[in-house]
């Protein structure tokens, strides 16, 4: 909904609280499903790929389940930019 508006706080708001999203937070550029990455306009999508990317050597270890690395959504959201 964010991106169809090119609301980018809202955008933002809403990947700091992926923390929370037991279905996505453990999101990767490898595990983004083609169904969620049909959803954001290209601008917001690039914008997240480039940020799930950078952060792919500083993922913090999930405290919640043992076997999944979880992106640090907080910075994700604070740095997220739609691509230009």
């Amino acid at each position: 909904m964010a991106s169809q508006f090119d609301d980018v706080s809202l955008a933002k708001k809403a990947l700091k609280s992926m923390k929370s999203d037991e279905e996505h937070r453990a999101l990767t550029v490898e595990t983004f499903p083609l169904k969620e990455a049909c959803k954001p306009s290209l601008a917001h999508l690039l914008g997240l790929i480039v940020q799930l990317k950078q952060q792919q050597g500083t993922r913090q270890y999930s405290t919640y389940d043992d076997h999944v690395y979880v992106a640090n959504w907080e910075h994700i959201g604070k740095a997220f930019k739609p691509a230009t």
